[in-house]
């Protein structure tokens, strides 16, 4: 169950659908933007390398740090301009496994997805990139490096791999719509209101899917406003209830955004 879970969510969402505006921007350097049979690998990770530069400038938008089992995972949104510039997806699987996943677009056209998988193996880190390209929609080329440590795997150069390893394109498409569903908590990922717990140094929002056997949420309190005081209070006016606020992702943990809270408005971060 768990391991079809986690390669069903083998998925980051980016689009950069900007338009070219200078020489600054990052699809300065392509010839014709409208063009996509130009694109070469060379070229497209030069459009990365600059579109990367500029996320500190796009703004944001985080998913709640969804739980199943031993399985946890967030997806992040950057939006530069008119268009998605980038969406990653971090996972976690127990202690031992960690990926960090990422979709890139040009002009609604998926350029590049990239992975870094993680493994602790009998005490041993097993560290792993994967690139794939695409002109088109359609992967021409896919590229694979492994080393002993995320220090070591920087000197390791990419080996293309062959046309039988690619993963079939469709899989991509389904991967952003399952992406855009945790973005938006909707479908299977819709979290309700389940409780509160506090502790003497901390308190946790505990949210949870209306579907058995699904996901659920904490995200940590970290100062009480009225909204939290009446969950707080009266935690069965709000039971199995949507409810609307404002989070962070710090440290790979969902924060709550003091003053932020509701029940009748769209509580989506910005």
């Amino acid at each position: 169950m768990r391991s079809s879970i986690y390669f069903h969510l083998l998925g980051i969402f980016l689009i950069a659908a900007c338009r070219p505006a200078g020489n600054d921007h990052p699809q300065a350097h392509l010839r014709d933007p409208h063009q996509a049979t130009t694109l070469t690998s060379d070229s497209i990770l030069l459009y990365v390398q600059q579109m990367d530069l500029k996320l500190p400038q796009a703004k944001k938008q985080s998913s709640l740090l969804y739980l199943l089992g031993d399985i946890s995972f967030y997806v992040e949104k950057y939006t530069y301009g008119q268009g998605i510039s980038l969406l990653k997806e971090w996972i976690r699987n127990g202690n031992d496994s960690r990926s960090i996943k990422k979709y890139y677009f040009r002009n609604d056209s998926l350029l590049l997805y990239t992975q870094r998988h993680s493994l602790v193996h009998e005490d041993d880190l097993i560290v792993k990139d994967s690139r794939t390209f695409f002109r088109n929609l359609t992967q021409f080329r896919q590229e694979n490096r492994t080393a002993a440590s995320e220090l070591a795997i920087k000197q390791v150069p990419f080996m293309e791999s062959s046309s039988n390893q690619l993963i079939a394109d469709q899989r991509y498409l389904e991967n952003i719509q399952t992406l855009e569903e945790i973005l938006a908590g909707s479908g299977r990922f819709e979290m309700a209101f389940e409780g509160m717990n506090v502790f003497p140094d901390a308190r946790y929002l505990l949210l949870r899917s209306p579907l058995q056997r699904s996901y659920s949420a904490t995200v940590l309190i970290p100062e009480k406003d009225a909204f939290i005081d009446s969950l707080l209070n009266e935690p069965a006016l709000f039971k199995n209830r949507r409810i609307y606020f404002k989070w962070e992702i710090r440290e790979e943990e969902a924060v709550y955004v003091p003053g932020s809270g509701s029940t009748s408005a769209n509580g989506l971060n910005k």
